[in-house]
């Protein structure tokens, strides 16, 4: 029949990872690892941690976290695999190096199948990228990065996972983890196991077979005794003051009454004051309404008055228009007797004839004055016969003569800076004009001259003469005959024109008169045809205006009748007015006096109950009157109950004292009437906390005989391993007297009336409170010592308290071998699971302590 398979590591596979660069072990059965010193070994084994230790505070290694990240994660090619054997098939664990970027943190990493390391190196065996090496593990179901919570949870089989599951430490309660991680430390490295840190693991792994490992007195019980103590000190107190308490009450009760109707009362002053208010107030009401009424009846009198005498003002206006209308028609039927309008009518149209003959004429001789037109004249008669005389001397003309010395340019940019007329004067002797006497020195002049041109700068004396920006003569009007010609034609011209242009102007002046005349005329034949179309359209309508102011003049004797009598009548609606405005002011004051009444009085608070209250007063004097003394009776009452609360507050130090005085009173009438409970209550409560601490002292005696128990199962484990020569091996409880005695002992009186012996009550008390003092937590592990118990066969025994020398050197580590595997399986229990751990210094253990190592792993 096989063998179910066992969960657990198989394979670790190391790639550039503390000392080795690649390092592979299969640990899925007994590995004896040789070599010398600092090989590795102990690194090596180290490394489980990374697999099993979900937290890097819980690790333990020869050097700090920090160094030891450096020192197995160098870099990020650095890897650790560990293959595993899980309910879910084969999966790998992965530890990955951050490198120093990171300061050499890792990250853990978790995928299904076998482990290849061809998805960590290439054909040369050089690590890939981590980059890629994920991108390959992803196409494996790669669970990254797995927190230490996931790992965590992936191990026992939690939730909170990442969907991870390894099962390689199955939890059977909530803690088996954190037992399990101790005890794998211990097992690993084989330390020292102290007798706190074995006692700490014996109670943590039998946690669930205990009813009450520890007691807070102090949490539990102090707070209910404090107020067992306190409560009992008030009911006495309380009994003190029931007396002046319930003459208080009394006090407060009369006070209370009189509160009771005082806001009836002044509710029924306040029907009353609204009752009077709203009689005055529906009569001035009515007032104000019929004062508003003729107030309307007048201002609309007023306003139709204004609205006649403005219609009776505009008829006015136009019997005034109508009546002036008249008188001018009839003065114009004399202004136009004889008048002839055909006669007019064709005169004015001889006459706008002439005058468009007249806007001709002077149109052309108004565009210049008479000065103007002589001077033009006269100026072009110059020309004329300077270009005449320039025509007759052409063959002789300087210019000509310069041509036979110099060219056009040269000439043109000379006469540009002088006088370009000089081209045109005769060198003859026969006509006035330039003399020659030496030609030579003449043209040499000029060529010195020129000899100052530097490109289109003439420089003479440090001036210079730019003679592109000046004129340069066109030599063709000073040697072209046709072009000298023609300009002598278009002088002609103008002195011709010019002279016509001056007769018509000196004839202005005749002209211009004549057409003003000829505008008058028109102007005043205009008007008078004018008014007579506007006489014979009048005419037509004189009997249409006589008609209409006939009937203006009747509106306007209707209207002044009607303003006659609405004047009357609105003096009449004033008076009335009067009249109501009178009577007004009488009710304001009657207002007035029944307010002045109402704020004399004090209102009541706004907290106190309005009550139905008998025989209301109805007339306002009585009913003011009695309000009055209710309300004084009140105020001398809640004095009295003020110096009566004071003193009971001063004497209960404020104890029940509320935030008001309604909260104050409730509490002590509470009190008053809750003295025989709370006696019950105080009683009761005092009985709990006693019964509770013997309860849980109780307890606490019995989770230490189920210890010992449980120690003496854990021993016939230990006794079916034979160890080196000894004849026994176990573990001892041993009780601590002082701890066990006073809890074994203890008695609490729990059936004492608190109530009935005083003196008996206080010494109860005060032993309590002697006992939260003394003792306010009791832990089971302070009430016992553990030791190892070692028997030789010659009958000897020894006492060890720590597990580290027992006998010689193979002895010792055999037994914590043999301990903590047993305290493994303990926290286990039957599950199908692998768990490696390490041997060192075999040569130091025979044949039997091997034995019995391999018997108990197994």
């Amino acid at each position: 029949m096989t063998a179910p398979p066992r969960y657990g590591p198989y394979r670790i596979v190391l790639l550039h990872c503390g000392k080795f660069e690649y390092a592979e072990v299969e640990i899925d059965s007994p590995v004896h690892l040789i070599g010398p010193n600092n090989v590795g070994k102990t690194s090596l084994i180290a490394l489980l941690q990374f697999l099993y230790i979900d937290n890097q505070n819980q690790m333990q290694f020869s050097r700090e976290m920090s160094e030891t990240r450096r020192y197995y994660f160098p870099e990020k090619y650095s890897f650790a695999l560990f293959e595993c054997l899980t309910p879910n098939g084969f999966q790998v664990v992965g530890v990955h190096g951050l490198g120093p970027v990171r300061q050499y943190d890792f990250e853990r990493f978790i995928y299904s199948g076998r482990l290849d390391v061809g998805d960590f190196v290439d054909e040369k065996m050089q690590i890939r990228e981590p980059e890629e090496i994920f991108r390959q593990l992803s196409l494996k179901e790669l669970k990254r990065p797995i927190e230490p919570r996931h790992l965590r949870a992936a191990l026992t089989g939690a939730s909170n996972s990442r969907n991870a599951f390894l099962g390689l430490v199955p939890a059977r309660h909530s803690n088996t983890y954190t037992r399990f991680r101790k005890v794998f430390g211990n097992i690993l490295r084989l330390s020292h196991i102290r007798q706190d840190e074995l006692k700490q693991l014996l109670l943590d792994i039998y946690d669930n077979e205990f009813q009450q490992s520890e007691i807070d007195l102090a949490r539990n019980y102090a707070t209910g005794y404090k107020k067992v103590l306190s409560d009992s000190r008030e009911v006495q107190e309380l009994k003190r003051l029931q007396t002046p308490i319930e003459r208080l009450l009394s006090r407060l009760e009369q006070r209370d009454d009189a509160r009771k109707a005082l806001p009836a009362l002044w509710r029924a002053l306040g029907e009353a004051y609204e009752t009077h208010k709203a009689d005055l107030g529906r009569r001035e009401s009515e007032l104000i309404e019929q004062s508003d009424a003729l107030k309307k009846q007048n201002s609309e009198l007023k306003g139709r008055i204004k609205a006649s005498r403005s219609e009776s003002l505009d008829l006015a206006g136009r019997r005034a228009i109508l009546t002036k209308t008249l008188d001018d028609l009839a003065a114009k039927h004399k202004d136009f007797e004889g008048f002839m309008p055909e006669w007019k009518r064709q005169r004015l149209r001889s006459v706008k004839t002439r005058l468009e003959e007249l806007v001709h004429k002077l149109g052309n001789s108004e565009d210049e004055s008479v000065e103007q037109l002589r001077r033009r004249i006269k100026t072009a008669g110059k020309k004329l016969e300077e270009k005449k005389i320039q025509f007759e001397n052409l063959a002789n003309a300087a210019v000509n003569y310069l041509r036979e010395h110099f060219n056009d340019g040269e000439i043109a940019n000379m006469f540009a800076v002088l006088n370009p007329g000089l081209l045109t004067l005769s060198v003859n002797d026969e006509r006035p004009g330039i003399g020659l006497p030496d030609s030579r020195a003449a043209i040499g002049l000029l060529r010195e001259l020129l000899a100052h041109q530097n490109g289109h700068i003439l420089t003479i004396r440090d001036v210079e003469i730019h003679l592109d920006a000046l004129d340069k003569p066109d030599l063709d009007e000073y040697t072209d005959p046709e072009i000298i010609r023609e300009e002598i034609g278009i002088l002609d011209n103008d002195i011709r024109r010019y002279s016509e242009t001056l007769q018509d102007a000196l004839q202005v002046e005749s002209l211009r008169k004549e057409k003003l005349s000829h505008e008058q005329e028109m102007t005043k034949i205009s008007r008078e045809l004018d008014a007579y179309q506007e006489f014979c359209e009048q005419v037509e309508k004189d009997p249409i205006w006589k008609k209409e102011l006939a009937e203006l003049q009747a509106k306007e004797q209707t209207l002044q009748e009607q303003i006659g009598k609405d004047e009357q009548r609105c003096t009449d609606l004033e008076e009335k007015v009067r009249k109501q405005n009178s009577e007004l002011e009488v009710i304001k004051n009657n207002r007035s006096e029944l307010d002045r009444q109402v704020r004399a009085l004090q209102r009541p608070d706004e907290d106190w109950p309005l009550l139905p209250v008998e025989e209301i007063p109805a007339e306002w004097e009585t009913l003011i009157f009695r309000y009055k003394k209710t309300y004084d009776e009140q105020q001398t009452l809640a004095r009295e109950v003020r110096e009566l609360l004071e003193d009971v507050e001063s004497q209960t130090y404020g104890r029940y004292t509320g935030k008001d005085e309604a909260a104050t009173i409730n509490a002590l009438r509470e009190q008053l009437e809750t003295i025989p409970k709370r006696e019950t209550a105080v009683e009761q409560m005092w009985k709990g906390i006693a019964v509770g601490i013997k309860k849980d002292l109780q307890n606490i005696g019995k989770d230490l005989d189920t210890l010992k128990g449980l120690v003496s199962g854990l021993n016939r484990q230990l006794g079916k391993f034979s160890i080196s020569n000894l004849a026994l091996l176990k573990l001892t409880v041993v009780e601590r007297p002082q701890w066990v005695r006073r809890i074994r002992e203890i008695t609490i009186e729990d059936e004492m009336p608190l109530f009935g012996d005083r003196r008996a009550a206080e010494e109860a008390l005060s032993g309590i409170g002697q006992l939260l003092q003394d003792h306010p937590h009791v832990d089971l592990k302070d009430l016992f010592e553990l030791s190892f118990e070692v028997s030789t066969p010659d009958g000897k025994s020894y006492r060890h308290q720590h597990l580290d020398a027992i006998e010689s050197n193979g002895t010792t580590i055999a037994i914590k071998v043999l301990v903590n595997l047993t305290l493994l399986r303990e926290i286990l229990g039957d599950a199908e699971v692998q768990v490696p751990f390490y041997l060192d210094e075999c040569s130091s253990l025979d044949r039997s302590n091997l034995m019995s190592i391999v018997k108990a792993a197994r």
